[in-house]
């Protein structure tokens, strides 16, 4: 536990994203520091806080939410969490790995508001829903200095398999460390093949008919890229407050569908959480 927490543990970046209605469509590589507890010590940690992002990829409107943070790593290498899923981490020197089982939030045609916030949008009426997909998150990340981390991670859809496949490629570097306070960089590029492209940013002509939207079928290949900083600040060996804020930008042909409103969204989240 001590080691996990000096590394400064939990980047809330993308966890706070997967947890409430603002979620990206796919989820976020998970932080190569959460891939296993230290030896013969497990790492519980809880929290509570809001996000905020766009209610679909590609919409003009923000829809903030509360969200829940739940992430237990075993001595042995098992994990489970709201951000990671359940699998398996672990490290051999510098190279960390880890697979997993998740789920990619879908998207709905209508406005909707529950107790979370509000998710969906009305401006895609016609479009029809995409359900949401239980995934394999396979992943590698390598971190050849202290000042440096570099991850690959694989998200293949075990359902809804028409869904497609997304490939993640992310670099994060510390900009400050204290003893309390941990500023953090992150840069994230995103590839997706050509169903998971034709699902969120492509319109087929029954969609075109339903919708009003013009038919258009976009190819594979990179979609987004995101910024964001993310700050820790430790109140004690337990407590902590993790805040990050950020942009995505919708590239390619992704940027270029009809159903995209604004390509550069702002995210952000705040969590307080308990260590133990």
């Amino acid at each position: 536990m001590r080691r996990l927490r000096r590394r400064g543990t939990l980047h809330l970046f993308p966890l706070a994203l997967l947890c409430g209605a603002a979620a990206p469509v796919a989820a976020q590589p998970v932080d190569p520091a959460l891939a296993s507890a230290a030896p013969g010590e497990g790492v519980l940690t809880l929290g509570a806080g809001a996000a905020f992002g766009p209610r679909y990829s590609g919409s003009d409107k923000r829809a903030g939410s509360a969200a829940l943070l739940f992430d237990y790593a075993s001595p042995g290498g098992f994990f489970a969490g709201t951000a990671r899923g359940i699998g398996y981490g672990n490290q051999h020197g510098m190279w960390r790995y880890s697979a997993a089982l998740g789920y990619r939030p879908g998207r709905k045609d209508s406005d909707q508001n529950g107790l979370t916030g509000a998710t969906g949008s009305a401006y895609l009426r016609g479009m029809g829903e995409v359900k949401g997909s239980a995934v394999a998150l396979l992943g590698v990340g390598l971190a050849p200095a202290d000042w440096v981390a570099l991850a690959l991670q694989a998200e293949l859809p075990l359902s809804q398999r028409d869904n497609g496949s997304v490939l993640r490629f992310s670099f994060s570097t510390p900009l400050y460390r204290g003893q309390d306070d941990t500023l953090t960089f992150g840069l994230t590029a995103s590839f997706g093949d050509g169903k998971y492209m034709r699902t969120y940013y492509g319109v087929s002509e029954s969609q075109s008919a339903a919708s009003g939207f013009a038919a258009y079928r976009p190819k594979a290949g990179l979609f987004e890229h995101r910024l964001e900083l993310g700050w820790r600040h430790k109140f004690n060996a337990e407590w902590a407050f993790n805040v990050s804020a950020g942009v995505r930008q919708l590239t390619s042909d992704a940027g270029k569908s009809p159903i995209v409103q604004r390509k550069t969204a702002p995210v952000g989240s705040l969590f307080v959480t308990y260590t133990y």
